[in-house]
């Protein structure tokens, strides 16, 4: 008999108003021991003495939560039928739930607790999940509408036939011509990994520059609220704000960062500008800030010649960038240099080596905004596959297909691989 508890999230990844998060055990003792470790109830009555269904309001760590009992005659209902075939209800899994605020971190919180307990993820102490079982978590993780359709349309079948024709093709690797139709089969799929991987996550967008020279204010300005505080003093932004929004149906977060100058005497402004190095590892595009009323601004400006030695620092970030990251340089604060030249398109190729546009933008007046908008969607989204691609969904199907790749182009050289291609499974 499996000894131990398992667990899953039951509600949607994301922001709400309240979490649910399954246990499951093979008797209630169990699970009670295991809980209240980290349970402590409000009142005098503990987990032990509540009965079935009633809730148990108490502190887990510095959350408030709601652990309810599940009645074991019901638990066919939470469980999945495989974990107990033709057994009576009464060797059913004992069952409960905890209910706790619906933000990331309290969620995570909880679940690091429970993962040093002898507790696993459900679907990680059973057997892989079924393509199904994976598009319906993909589908709860989505974003918007589009994304949505995007996941609905691999429901159809069409992900589990490209799949299979892969597995088919492994499962005699010796047969002429095998490999390398797998693995055109394979490279076809992860052509699309990046739209793949933001189906369920935001895009996001680093803003940096120095300080002072309206970042956040821009940042308010794309998402539409005031996300980031606004003041007209250098280092107000002192860690890394996000702020999340919808482009062309695409799910987009922007990361405002702390003002980048390469000496700081404050501690907290220093810590914020280390977060924008390690932000700059993780952003899928990123936005130079400059300010359009300084000479330094100028379309032919290199990060040096920024004010100060905020320019040093910048460079700094973006030499870290990835060469393929789209870049775009926004020249703000437009509405106090009607001077300026209106000219967008003009690239510049000194601030990196590669061409990056230059853009006119005015957070007051949403000059520059729209053109700024599209170049994101075209930048993060350069292509867009036909409706009928199949599309891998989720980091780990994305992960298992790069595995199968790897191991298909060592079997080309080394026929030692065919056992390992001959049982693989996604």
């Amino acid at each position: 008999m499996d000894h131990g508890i398992h667990f899953r999230i039951l509600t949607p990844r994301g922001r709400g108003a309240v979490a649910v998060i399954e246990l499951t055990a093979p008797v209630m003792s169990i699970l009670i021991s295991q809980l209240e470790r980290f349970f402590v109830s409000s009142s005098s009555a503990g987990l032990t003495d509540a009965p079935g269904g009633r809730i148990v309001y108490g502190r887990w760590g510095a959350e408030d939560v709601v652990i309810v009992k599940c009645d074991q005659r019901h638990s066919l209902k939470l469980v999945d039928v495989a974990m107990v075939p033709h057994h009576s209800t009464a060797d059913l899994p004992a069952v409960a739930e905890i209910h706790c605020h619906g933000g990331v971190a309290a969620v995570d919180s909880i679940i690091r607790d429970l993962r040093s307990l002898p507790a696993t993820p459900w679907q990680e102490g059973l057997s892989k999940r079924s393509v199904t079982e994976q598009l319906n978590e993909a589908l709860i993780r989505t974003l918007t509408r589009q994304t949505a359709t995007w996941i609905l349309r691999q429901s159809d079948g069409r992900l589990d036939r490209a799949l299979n024709r892969i597995l088919l093709l492994c499962r005699s690797p010796e047969e002429p011509g095998n490999i390398s139709s797998a693995i055109r089969h394979v490279e076809e799929l992860l052509r699309w990994r990046s739209l793949a991987i933001h189906l369920t996550e935001p895009f996001r967008v680093l803003v940096a520059g120095p300080p002072n020279v309206g970042k956040s204010s821009l940042v308010n300005r794309l998402v539409g609220y005031d996300r980031s505080i606004v003041y007209d003093m250098p280092g107000t932004t002192r860690d890394l704000v996000e702020a999340l929004t919808v482009l062309d149906g695409w799910p987009v977060l922007f990361v405002d960062s702390a003002g980048l100058r390469q000496h700081s005497k404050d501690t907290v402004e220093e810590l914020g500008i280390n977060s924008v190095r390690s932000a700059a590892s993780a952003c899928d595009c990123c936005l130079v800030v400059l300010d359009s009323t300084t000479p330094s601004s100028d379309a032919t400006m290199t990060p040096v010649d920024v004010e100060d030695d905020s320019g040093v620092a910048l460079a700094a970030v973006l030499n870290e960038l990835p060469v393929q990251l789209p870049i775009a340089v926004l020249r703000n604060k437009s509405d106090l240099n009607p001077t300026a030249s209106r000219t967008i398109a003009e690239p510049t190729t000194v601030l990196v080596d590669k061409p990056v546009p230059v853009f006119l933008t005015s957070a007051k007046t949403g000059e520059g905004i729209a053109q700024l908008s599209s170049w994101l969607i075209t930048s993060l989204i350069p292509e867009t596959p036909d409706q009928q691609q199949a599309l891998p969904v989720g980091r780990p199907m994305i992960a298992s297909l790069e595995q199968l790749a790897e191991l298909l182009r060592q079997s080309a050289l080394d026929v030692g691989v065919y056992p390992l291609l001959k049982t693989f499974s996604f």
